[in-house]
């Protein structure tokens, strides 16, 4: 198919619209679709070469005909594919997070609801699926796409989208710099669609189209033969599919452009679901809006984008774009871009050279110890044919001629240098890459645990540009989400959210008639936090923070510390049912949840102050309990001469006194240290002693004394308690003096 063949469908006058306008738009349309094919060709062609060497084509037709030639099987040793699966399992192991955050204090409840929301929004299109294939996409060719829409879904109702476009589908503005490509001007998508589904889709043009049609691995052909400007890359044949039922199969290339404009326009700005769009005098809600004052107009200048969906003969559609955030729907991954280009590629690129020079290597080596060469003097053998097959067998036997010299030289020594050159050409596609031997658990020469994690650290730093790429095209997509929420879930809905820390699904009404529950009444902002996504510093952090909590909770005497690090390291690991331990561990500590809601925080620490109460009511019917018991030991005593048992119960009436000081009952309840208070002074009346004194407590039990040390010991005793018998308040006349203490305790000099 040359050139001009190609280009008859949308030259043929009888396809051209009517409209003087929609023709001039359809013609911009096309030259620009042309030009930015032209203009990407090569890197087409790179970026499909680069993919091939992940699938395993490695080898041009030119390559493939000189091994035939040689009757050698082209053997590949697919160093690429292994490398490309560990960054791609490394970021389907990814922590990413992240929350809709509000603008004022009182959007905090209608954030949390916008979150959930969202949450649910990227369940229903299979959001991480969608991420992982854009993932793989940027890192085998250097650019993926997501696509995030208001579409009609397959029960004709609207609903917010989130998917994957292939690579090869897309085509994007080369002057683009940015990686988030926000200065580009256009992105096209072409897609061979069947005649009977565009047709259905577009029935006012279905006479057109049908005309417009052509066999679908024809318009598949033309498609790649353009992108690709030849049938035989890498990737393989881009030939004719056949015959059959392919054949009889009619379909038409639609385009999809996105592109930018400068306009002038006027823009409404206020508190409502309608900030930000652009103003229309025919839209009711616009005009009501800005009559009664909730919205002001602002005419600005600025790119605008609008939407167009063609064909190449037919202008099907082509309007401003119906999103309020005024931005292209195609979500850029870029791993690299070439400065002078702008052209993007990925982690394969670098290692093409070395793939297949080790291949041939290997190749090269593997024929040169199959073969063998024979050096010998003309007619040493009668037949030459004969000594071929002879040699070819390992047991051969070769018969030559008297006087005739014959050498037989093995290849051995010249297999060598190309074994070890084509070792040299592994440990280079690895060290490029950045994804070491010690990355995916390989033996290397490295035998200290330093040294292994010295490298592994090393692979992951070279390979981080490509997360960080990613959590930018993760923010714009919140972004965009977020602001379709925004805009057009104004329907009262319930839906259900899985996943949660409790394992119970939970079910969010939206709309429902509360504000908190508004969805389009205000806007938020989308904030995205991302963890260390390398397994292995991950783990030895979280069995560092596993450590250090329990030395940390034994130094300080406090285990709340070390728990709360012992979250923090679960959190870290790849344990399932994580976030179920944590909540375990939360509820038995008692800890709350950091997420947890202003509602369940208020209730909880009201629940947690009545219970505290009620303990401290509890501790205060003990406490009187025990006062009332000394007391009564206090009064019975008081009429007998028991010093140690006296004494006994002075040590429990301290010893109760710190207690309601160690509660902390001095401030909640200092009646009951009043209480303490007045009971110590009636013991030390009993005791003979000052308020200000204090009595000992015995250390041991009196042992038995002989009468002879009694009396020794009481005579001196009664000396001293005499004179102040009579000084005691409330202390009767005849009240015996109390025995004398044992004699392992000798009186202090607080006794008088």
């Amino acid at each position: 198919m040359n050139e001009q063949e190609y280009a008859m469908p949308y030259q043929t006058t009888d396809l051209i619209p009517q409209s003087g306008e929609e023709r001039l738009q359809l013609s911009y349309l096309n030259g620009l679709y042309d030009n930015a094919i032209r203009r990407a060709q090569q890197s087409l062609i790179d970026r499909a070469i680069d993919d091939g060497f992940f699938d395993d084509k490695q080898f041009d037709q030119d390559e493939l005909a000189l091994y035939k030639a040689r009757g050698q099987a082209a053997l590949q040793y697919n160093e690429i594919k292994p490398t490309v699966m560990w960054v791609c399992g490394a970021y389907r192991r990814t922590k990413l997070d992240w929350q809709v955050s509000p603008r004022t204090d009182d959007d905090v409840e209608p954030a949390q609801v916008k979150t959930k929301l969202m949450k649910y929004v990227f369940d229903i299109n299979k959001a991480a699926f969608q991420h992982s294939a854009a993932f793989e996409d940027m890192i085998r060719t250097g650019m993926g796409w997501t696509k995030v829409g208001y579409e009609l879904n397959q029960d004709g109702e609207y609903q917010i989208t989130m998917r994957h476009i292939p690579w090869r589908n897309v085509i994007r503005d080369d002057t683009s710099r940015r990686l988030d490509c926000a200065d580009m001007r256009y992105v096209f998508e072409t897609k061979i669609v069947d005649l009977d589904q565009l047709t259905t889709a577009y029935p006012q043009f279905k006479d057109r189209l049908t005309r417009e049609s052509e066999d679908w691995a024809t318009a598949k052909q033309s498609y790649d033969y353009q992108k690709f400007n030849q049938f035989d890359v890498a990737t393989g044949s881009l030939g004719l599919f056949g015959t059959g039922y392919m054949s009889v199969r009619k379909a038409v290339r639609v385009i999809e452009c996105w592109y930018k404009q400068p306009e002038r326009v006027k823009v409404l700005h206020g508190d409502g679901r309608h900030n930000g769009e652009v103003y229309d005098q025919k839209n009711a809600m616009h005009a009501y809006g800005v009559n009664s004052g909730a919205y002001r107009v602002t005419e600005t200048y600025r790119m605008q984008t609008w939407c167009a969906i063609f064909t190449r003969g037919t202008l099907l559609w082509n309007q401003r774009s119906p999103y309020r955030h005024n931005r292209i729907p195609y979500i850029p991954r870029i791993g690299f871009i070439d400065n002078q280009t702008g052209m993007p590629s990925g982690i394969i690129r670098s290692m093409r050279d070395p793939q297949r020079d080790l291949n041939h290597r290997r190749n090269k080596a593997l024929h040169l110890l199959s073969t063998r060469r024979v050096v010998m003097d003309k007619g040493a053998v009668d037949d030459i044919s004969k000594l071929e097959e002879e040699m070819a067998r390992p047991d051969s036997i070769i018969e030559k001629a008297r006087n005739h010299d014959l050498q037989i030289i093995e290849n051995i020594q010249l297999a060598q240098p190309h074994i070890d050159l084509a070792v040299q050409d592994s440990a280079y596609i690895r060290q490029i890459s950045g994804v070491t031997g010690e990355n995916m658990g390989l033996p290397t020469n490295a035998t200290s645990g330093v040294a292994i994690q010295a490298r592994q650290e090393q692979g992951s730093i070279i390979t981080t540009v490509f997360f960080d790429n990613d959590t930018l095209a993760r923010q714009l997509e919140g972004e965009q989400i977020l602001s379709l929420c925004e805009q057009f879930m104004d329907e009262p809905m319930v839906f259900r959210i899985s996943g949660s820390s409790s394992g119970k699904p939970d079910f969010v009404r939206i709309n429902d008639g509360n504000p908190e529950s508004d969805i389009t009444a205000q806007q938020a902002d989308f904030i995205v936090n991302q963890q260390d996504y390398r397994v292995t510093i991950r783990q030895a952090l979280a069995d560092q923070l596993i450590q250090f909590s329990g030395q940390l909770a034994q130094q300080t005497g406090n285990p709340a510390i070390g728990i709360a690090m012992l979250e923090q390291a679960i959190e870290l690991t790849d344990i399932p049912e994580r976030k179920q331990i944590i909540s375990r561990i939360r509820q038995i500590t008692g800890q709350p949840d950091p997420d947890e809601p202003d509602e369940q925080r208020q209730a909880r620490e009201q629940a947690q102050a009545q219970e505290q109460q009620r303990q401290q009511q509890i501790a205060e019917r003990k406490l009187m309990a025990e006062i009332s018991k000394i007391e009564a030991e206090a009064k019975s005593l008081s009429s007998k001469a028991d010093a140690t048992a006296v004494i006994a119960l002075y040590d429990k009436a301290r010893a109760l006194q710190e207690a309601i000081k160690s509660a902390g009952m001095v401030q909640a309840s200092p009646q009951l240290t009043q209480i303490a208070d007045d009971l110590l002074r009636g013991i030390n009346s009993i005791l003979g002693l000052p308020d200000s004194q204090q009595q000992p407590t015995p250390t041991a039990q009196p042992q038995p004394m002989q009468p002879q040390q009694q009396e020794q010991q009481q005579q001196p005793m009664q000396q001293q308690a005499q004179p102040d018998t009579q000084d005691m308040p409330g202390q009767p006349d005849t009240q015996p003096e109390p025995q004398g203490v044992p004699d392992e305790q000798e009186p202090t000099s607080q006794q008088p």
